[in-house]
């Protein structure tokens, strides 16, 4: 499967024009697959393989559409909650950092966003992690690892004014 897994990405950036959302649809499937093994009857493993990862791609084409339109409305009312829930005596700059980071938790796709959750609010092992998502400890790790990424990539194009 690791031979696979390069080139079912690079099919779904495709559709996605994102490395990261790429990766998350290929695990997934990956992570279908394997939970389905002993019940899957395949005549074309690499047929089931790109059609499932192109059905998954466009999932996230239609859930970007959808959040897209959203987007405005939504992050003016995240927003406005967030700082409700501030102490006033926060400075302004650590008022605008943590709204950044907690709009682009919201961005994060919902596996990236739940790991971290478990990973640091709920301060889980990534064996544990694991289990409750069902993945592998290895997956798991991967989730953890790209969320923080994509945070960290989102947060400093936000607050340097890039997109």
């Amino acid at each position: 499967m690791r031979e696979r897994f390069t080139p079912l990405v690079v099919f779904a950036i495709g559709f996605l024009d994102d490395r990261l959302a790429a990766e998350d649809v290929v695990q997934d499937i990956f992570t279908r697959l394997w939970a389905q093994r002993e019940s899957l009857q395949l005549s074309s493993l690499s047929s089931y393989l790109y059609g499932a990862v192109r059905n998954g791609a466009l999932d996230v084409v239609r859930q970007r559409a959808i959040r897209k339109r959203l987007e405005g409305p939504l992050q003016t009312a995240i927003t406005a909650e967030l700082e409700a829930r501030l102490p006033g005596d926060v400075p302004e700059e650590d008022r605008e950092r943590f709204v950044r980071v907690q709009v682009a938790l919201q961005r994060l796709p919902e596996r990236r966003r739940s790991a971290l959750r478990l990973r640091y609010e709920q301060e889980l092992s990534y064996d544990e992690i694991a289990v409750v998502l069902g993945l592998s400890v290895g997956a798991a790790q991967q989730l953890v690892f790209h969320a923080i990424r994509a945070l960290r990539r989102s947060v400093e194009l936000d607050e340097f004014g890039a997109r």
